[in-house]
């Protein structure tokens, strides 16, 4: 996928019709009633209302911190395990998801293919974003080890917030348009192939 696919991640704003046709026979409001929820569709939306959930913790901590609000020390400690779990859970359900979900719906819904090629081509992207606040949060953290001023690492922390600020809506885009695709799907095949419920 090209930066000018208009299917990109920064550029869509959802999917097209074509892949959206199990999610118009399994609307988002019924599936808490659906039976596949007690499943893996349940822990995928776990899952990423965990990303959705840490992601603004981390970005509305970052502010704050960037403010003044928060000791250095004290925000830096509970800072590195947060934005460690976002980082590595994020990279470690996509690598889930590439290497054997996105196949094997592929392989069981072969009209769904292009979905899954558009959901892999967003974590590429998603992982480069990924790599950007990794590299800021290993910054702020050595500025921290280094000595440096507390107004120094308060700056470093404010300009990683809104980097995270300006990732989320791209992570956000993600998530909603895979669970469009997935959890339909693991509804509607769920019924008859006990691989997906």
């Amino acid at each position: 996928m090209t930066e000018t696919d208009p299917l990109a991640l920064h550029i869509r704003d959802g999917l097209p019709d074509e892949l959206l046709a199990l999610s118009k026979r399994h609307p988002r409001e019924g599936w808490a009633r659906s039976a596949g929820m007690s499943g893996s569709a349940g822990v995928w939306l776990e899952r990423h209302g965990f990303f959705r959930a840490l992601s603004d913790h981390i970005a509305a901590g970052l502010t704050g911190f960037g403010g003044g609000k928060e000791d250095v020390r004290a925000y830096l400690g509970r800072f590195q395990r947060e934005m460690g779990a976002l980082l590595s859970q994020l990279d470690g359900h996509h690598r889930v998801e590439d290497g054997h979900y996105f196949p094997m719906f592929s392989q069981a819904a072969p009209e769904m293919t292009r979905g899954f090629e558009i959901l892999d081509a967003d974590h590429h992207a998603i992982h480069g974003g990924l790599h950007d606040l990794a590299e800021q949060s290993r910054s702020l953290l050595g500025a921290a080890q280094a000595g440096k001023t507390d107004r120094d690492i308060r700056d470093l922390g404010a300009r990683l917030g809104e980097t995270l600020t300006g990732f989320r809506p791209l992570l956000v885009r993600h998530l909603d348009d895979e669970e469009d695709i997935v959890i339909p799907l693991i509804i509607e095949r769920g019924r008859t192939d006990p691989r997906f419920a």
